[in-house]
């Protein structure tokens, strides 16, 4: 697997200002433009240079290949449309099902510049930076999302046989799919899908646990046989 890009330490770790700020707020829109007109592939840093007004030599001054730059914008981006790391906070809604919802909702209510960014690093995966930001990404989601179902087994709301992976993969598959293909979601079929998934989540953990009490009662009865 590709090694995970690095945001670049000269924009990520220095608060810039004045003309320093202009010059990478430029980059950035220009970037953000060349990725939605032509994907990372296509993108080239002349195109970006040429779009933003600045010179090529300054943009690879600070950020030294087109990997560090795209990872940079794909940061940001997430940044704006979630809030800076919320993407990955665990909503506190009181219950799984508010959880997951803040959760998914926020996956289909992004703006065009964002779903377009999104989009990208979901077709270009055969690109290895491309992968790599994207699964960065992927598994951030994934994991903050399976510690809300975790947080809820241990909470009593569903049963502790409950394979919070499957139920997470299952409830994200829609939002996965819209991205992908520019579908449009609203919050009654996030309603149904959470609605069908976590009742079939609780039917199984029954129906276990069920089958645990009788395989329990069973081996009581030899004992005192």
């Amino acid at each position: 697997m590709p090694k995970a890009i690095q945001v670049s330490r000269k924009t990520a770790n220095v608060r810039v200002r004045g003309r320093a700020a202009d010059v990478v707020a430029r980059v950035m829109d220009a970037t953000t433009h060349e990725l939605s007109r032509v994907g990372y592939a296509a993108m080239r840093i002349e195109d970006v240079a040429a779009r933003s007004g600045v010179n090529k030599t300054t943009i690879y001054r600070r950020w030294a290949t087109k990997p560090e730059l795209v990872s940079e914008v794909i940061n940001q981006q997430v940044a704006q449309a979630f809030g800076q790391g919320a993407a990955f906070t665990l909503a506190e809604t009181g219950t799984l099902r508010g959880d997951l919802r803040a959760s998914l909702l926020m996956g289909v209510g992004l703006s065009p510049a964002h779903l377009t960014i999104l989009r990208i690093v979901q077709t270009e995966r055969t690109v290895p930076e491309i992968d790599a930001i994207t699964q960065r990404l992927r598994d951030a989601v994934r994991r903050s999302r399976v510690t809300l179902v975790q947080r809820a087994i241990a909470r009593g709301e569903l049963p502790k046989s409950t394979d919070a992976e499957l139920v997470v993969d299952l409830v994200s598959a829609p939002v996965q799919r819209a991205l992908l293909f520019n579908e449009r979601l609203d919050a009654s079929y996030i309603d149904r899908v959470l609605d069908v998934v976590l009742a079939g989540a609780a039917a199984l953990g029954s129906k276990a646990a069920a089958s645990t009490r009788t395989r329990n009662n069973g081996h009581k009865r030899r004992s005192r046989d």
